[in-house]
């Protein structure tokens, strides 16, 4: 859909609850924070704007009635489905949005070039584990694909058409060890705040 009937047919839009990846391990913070950035952008563009904590109560109010988490790693996945689903329907039953925006955080393959990582919108050098000789030793002329994590934003209408998606890079998972890659430790993801609010904006960049 192009920007102007965007903004004009879709001006009241529900954000539901940022759904990442548990292999990243986003602070419940970090959560917060897109998810804060995420609505004052769009209210600045003129949206009008539910913000995810309606949803995640819908939620959890569903979850409550079905008992979905009482034995943590076994929930049943056609209950998980199940509530999501209903919560959405809910959720459009209680308030006259004219669309949803669904916001996911997860893990992508990132292609690099002499040490430097690009995608979706962002860059990032690749560091490498021991001193500045190892770096010296073993070079960084080649080439391939990393792990690195981005978000993926999306408007949604009532009737379940995709209107908008679009990614922002937030930052890469993975360091250089000689001339391997190696998972960088999780409880090191989330550093930069600078990274992770500029997903956000890259992430909106077409509206």
């Amino acid at each position: 859909i192009k920007k102007k009937a965007l903004k004009k047919e879709y001006r009241y839009l529900a954000v539901a609850p940022l759904d990442a990846s548990p292999a990243l391990k986003m602070p419940d913070a970090v959560r917060r924070r897109m998810e804060e950035d995420i609505v004052a952008r769009l209210q600045k563009e003129g949206f009008k704007v539910l913000p995810p904590k309606v949803m995640r109560d819908i939620r959890q109010h569903m979850q409550d009635l079905v008992a979905l988490y009482n034995n943590p790693g076994k929930e049943d996945a056609a209950k998980v489905a199940a509530v999501r689903d209903h919560s959405y329907r809910e959720l459009m039953y209680r308030h006259p949005v004219n669309g949803i925006v669904s916001v996911r955080v997860h893990p992508v393959s990132a292609p690099f070039m002499n040490d430097k990582a690009e995608w979706h919108g962002t860059s990032q050098k690749i560091r490498h584990r021991g001193d500045g000789l190892m770096k010296f030793i073993t070079g960084k002329n080649y080439s391939g694909n990393i792990a690195a994590s981005s978000l993926k934003i999306a408007i949604w209408d009532r009737q379940e058409r995709l209107l908008y998606s679009w990614f922002g890079g937030i930052e890469v998972l993975m360091q250089r060890n000689a001339k391997s890659l190696e998972q960088i430790p999780a409880d090191q993801y989330w550093q930069d705040e600078k990274r992770i609010r500029n997903a956000v904006k890259l992430a909106l960049k077409p509206v």
